[in-house]
């Protein structure tokens, strides 16, 4: 049975998820992060997903119900208007955000 993700447990898989990414994107994601913060999703009322980071003006959040991490604008109500499906993992986000890091 589906559970909600504690915000703890997001920011377990950051961490994670971090510490096997390239340098310059640890960098990059070190310099995004926000206090985590549940913004609730549009299309599914009562639903929400935890914030992590704001890169490029685009939060990384935590989809529990996928298992993986999104890229989404926060809409002008203050929530994200669709959950993703992608099933991310955090080098697929910060690839999309800051291209292929340099060969140095």
């Amino acid at each position: 049975m589906w559970q909600r993700a504690e915000i703890v447990e997001v920011m377990s898989l950051l961490e994670q998820g971090m510490n096997s990414l390239h340098p310059e994107h640890r960098t990059a994601i070190a310099k995004s992060l926000i206090p985590p913060r549940w913004i609730p999703v549009a299309d599914c009322p009562g639903e929400s997903v935890v914030a992590v980071a704001d890169i490029h003006g685009k939060l990384l959040y935590w989809s529990d119900v996928e298992g993986g991490w999104e890229l989404d604008e926060l809409g002008p109500d203050g929530s994200i208007q669709s959950r993703g499906c992608s099933q991310f993992e955090l080098r697929h986000v910060t690839h999309q955000a800051f291209g292929v890091p340099s060969a140095a």
